[in-house]
């Protein structure tokens, strides 16, 4: 996430400042000084004496171009073009700022003051920060530079739009989607592992998850839409026209969450294909009202289908999901069996069967027998045969375990927790053959 963060800041950064230059080259040479270059190689250290040359640039600027038109919609001259892009990109660049050092200020003090907070709960304050802030800027600059006002400013807008248009075909179409995207991802055999998915399995706090979950379905998809196909949406249609911003809004959007579903592109390909429908919803109806219903109805309804079918085919492990963290391990083992006696077939309650084992250090050999049930059927599943090394481990069968999580860690070089498992099991290899050798 921060390395992605500061590529995205690097880039935006020299094309701010390259933008202000060319509004006025004399102006820009005697506040900001430093070459568009310059400025982006030393941004990290001195940011904050950016922004403050930035502002007095803006201030002066606007004394010499008074009666220019800034505002989004109005004539659209060379002037006021460049004005909206270094409305736009002075938004981005502020946000990434404030969340670039808030980052650094953040595990400062979360190391000096011993903050201990869950990874979950640590990528939801910073999502929700993050929104947020976006959506201050966005409003301040709207008070600073726009006559149309902020809702106007982000699409909030009917403008004699009908209420089918607006409301119930976004809601039937965003139902649709959800219901499809549920049930492709749910039959498919295997479920690759993502980042997303492994802060969720390490998350212990209930009410962490269910915060979570209302983020997803109640906070972000409007946050969201006032963003992207609200003020960004407005700025570049304007500019650019609408194959462009079509295109350039559904693909920000499908990168800014390839980070959460990394390793698993049929997902990706989903936010995609969704990215790209709320866009064309947005630029058909000229209101982020629609896109805002239907993002609404795909979060919301892909919940409900999901939890429907899991439900509908293995009531017990639904049960044991929802209520993981209330229940204790007998209770959690009874279901698991209940769940694989419903469905022999059922992969995932043989790995979380294993793993219940392991955890307490109890039933190891039952505990092998059923990760290698799940491996029968999927034998290239990387989260099964790093439980079947756990297990292994456990018994004592060291060189095996190293043997099986070498290979998981070539596969998979960017996953930490392979490397540590790597790691705890050649140490204790290690410490087995030097007992052996005394």
């Amino acid at each position: 996430m921060i390395l992605f963060l500061v590529v995205g800041l690097i880039f935006i950064v020299y094309f701010d400042a390259d933008t202000l230059r060319k509004q006025d080259g004399q102006l820009y040479e005697r506040v900001l000084s430093y070459t568009p270059l310059e400025w982006t190689v030393l941004f990290m250290a001195i940011s904050p004496v950016y922004l403050l040359r930035r502002y007095h640039f803006q201030q002066q600027l606007s004394i010499v171009a008074s009666t220019a038109e800034q505002n989004i919609g109005a004539e659209i001259t060379e002037d006021n073009r460049l004005f909206q892009i270094t409305d736009a990109t002075g938004i981005v660049v502020i946000w990434a700022v404030f969340m670039f050092w808030g980052f650094i200020i953040y595990e400062h003090l979360a190391g000096l003051y011993a903050i201990s907070l869950e990874e979950l709960e640590e990528a939801l304050i910073a999502s929700v920060f993050s929104l947020l802030l976006m959506i201050f800027l966005i409003y301040r600059t709207n008070q600073r530079t726009s006559t149309q006002g902020f809702f106007a400013s982000v699409g909030l807008v009917r403008r004699g739009i009908s209420v089918f248009k607006l409301i119930f075909f976004p809601l039937i179409l965003g139902i649709l989607l959800a219901f499809i995207a549920a049930m492709i991802v749910l039959n498919r055999p295997e479920a690759p592992i993502t980042p997303l998915s492994e802060v969720l399995e390490r998350t212990k706090s209930s009410t962490a998850l269910l915060f979570f979950l209302a983020v997803a379905t109640l906070v972000a998809p409007l946050l969201e839409e006032l963003i992207f196909r609200g003020y960004f949406f407005a700025v570049i249609r304007q500019l650019k026209g609408r194959v462009f911003t079509v295109c350039c809004i559904a693909g920000i959007f499908t990168l800014l969450h390839v980070g959460q579903y990394w390793g698993d592109w049929l997902a990706i390909c989903i936010v995609g294909i969704l990215g790209v429908a709320l866009t064309l919803l947005r630029e058909w109806t000229g209101s982020t009202i629609s896109s805002a219903v239907m993002h609404y109805a795909y979060n919301v309804f892909v919940v409900v289908f999901s939890l429907l079918l899991v439900f509908s085919s293995n009531p017990a492990y639904l049960k044991y999901q929802a209520l993981f963290q209330q229940l204790d391990e007998r209770t959690k083992e009874e279901l698991l069996l209940e769940s694989v006696k419903e469905n022999p077939e059922f992969t995932d309650g043989y790995n979380d069967l294993s793993w219940l084992y392991v955890e307490s250090d109890r039933n190891l050999d039952e505990a092998l027998d059923f990760i290698e049930r799940a491996l029968q059927k999927e034998p290239e599943n990387d989260a099964y045969r790093d439980t079947q090394a756990e297990v292994l481990y456990k018994l004592g069968r060291f060189e095996e375990a190293v043997e099986i999580e070498t290979e998981l860690v070539r596969k998979n070089p960017a996953r930490e927790v392979f490397r540590q498992q790597l790691k705890k099991f050649q140490e204790a290899l290690e410490e087995n053959l030097k007992e052996e050798n005394k």
